[in-house]
């Protein structure tokens, strides 16, 4: 609450606000809402396919859907559902203030995509979005991805989060070194760090507050 209202009081009143009203400066949602009411969002895309869906507005939305052939055509009902929308997200890389909930946006996508698709049809017959959650890891190592597996473990136990499931790596063979772990406060290991120059220390701090937090920790001080 304190970092909303924060957001609230010295971006938004202080700053964006007055330069909205005036309308001499426009963000993404003003340059997609002008292509949409002066029709330059054509219907002339086969396939749409999408990343970073976890971000998306409503109107962004809108103007996907009106990327798209079939939203310009009648389709029987077997064909509809082979209409090529692809969205890809990630919710722990929103962008959006308020948090990201996945109810949410299935429920935008149904309602402005699917429900426009099958306007000629009972509301019955709209089907739900075929989703699939990705399992693999494509980006780190085998050792990597079998550490980052053993904290969502503990996650999953400490808070009872069933849902949690660990991911599989892409990327074949353990050359890669291993995570290691060593106990705070070990002098050996102290000076052992001190002899890497090139090492890089992520702290768990909000950006900016790095210093301070370094200064308050003995061990990295």
């Amino acid at each position: 609450r304190q970092v909303f209202e924060a957001v609230h009081d010295r971006v938004w009143n202080a700053w964006y606000e007055p330069m909205c009203r005036t309308g001499e400066a426009w963000d993404s949602q003003d340059l997609v809402r002008h292509l949409l009411e002066s029709g330059r969002m054509p219907a002339t895309h086969c396939a749409v396919l999408c990343d970073e869906a976890q971000d998306f507005t409503r109107l962004e939305l809108e103007a996907i859907y009106q990327c798209s052939l079939f939203s310009d055509r009648q389709i029987d009902t077997q064909s509809v559902k082979r209409v090529p929308f692809v969205f890809a997200g990630d919710p722990f890389q929103t962008l959006n203030p308020t948090g990201f909930r996945w109810e949410s946006v299935r429920a935008a996508f149904t309602e402005r995509i699917l429900r426009s698709l099958y306007r000629f049809y009972s509301r019955s017959e709209v089907p739900q979005l075929n989703y699939r959650e990705l399992t693999f890891n494509y980006r780190s190592s085998i050792r990597i991805v079998q550490f980052c597996n053993s904290i969502q473990a503990a996650r999953a136990s400490l808070f009872d989060h069933k849902s949690l499931k660990p991911q599989s790596t892409w990327q074949l063979g353990d050359q890669s070194s291993p995570p290691a772990f060593f106990e705070k406060g070990d002098a050996l290991m102290e000076q052992a760090l001190r002899d890497q120059s090139d090492l890089v220390l992520i702290v768990p701090c909000e950006e900016g507050e790095e210093i301070d937090f370094v200064a308050s920790d003995e061990y990295l001080k």
